[in-house]
């Protein structure tokens, strides 16, 4: 964690996609961009229950990689991009960066924006400021 957010961060980047319409990809360059989350509060901060993407797989969304996978490796088309790269916790300076790949499908329903709130929420408060 750097001195500039000593009780770590998290930088949410946001994009749309349309290969699959129906999926939520999760990137994080298989880990590295929050290897400081991974460090403090170990895999199941990114891909357990009262992760971004494991809560949003709990209210019904197909997210990638799922809570039921055993590895952190992402598909390589959303597996992470520039933004996370540069300023995720593996560069000196850095805060936890995941990006969020939302499918064309979810992102027309109107309960998408709640859910990820919520979903935020949770994960902040276990995770980013229980940690001061």
């Amino acid at each position: 964690m750097s001195n500039r957010f000593p009780s770590g961060g998290l930088l949410v980047d946001v994009h749309g996609q349309s290969d699959e319409p129906s999926t939520i990809f999760r990137g994080t360059r298989a880990g590295l961009t929050v290897k400081s989350l991974i460090a403090r509060h170990g895999v199941a901060a990114v891909q357990g229950e009262q992760s971004i993407t494991g809560l949003l797989e709990t209210k019904g969304y197909r997210v990638m990689p799922s809570m039921a996978s055993r590895s952190l490796r992402e598909d390589s088309r959303f597996a992470g991009g520039y933004t996370v790269f540069t300023y995720g916790s593996h560069r000196p300076g850095g805060i936890d960066a995941i990006q969020l790949e939302f499918g064309r499908a979810y992102r027309g329903m109107s309960s998408l924006a709640d859910d990820l709130a919520d979903a935020l929420l949770i994960f902040m408060n276990r995770y980013i400021l229980s940690s001061k």
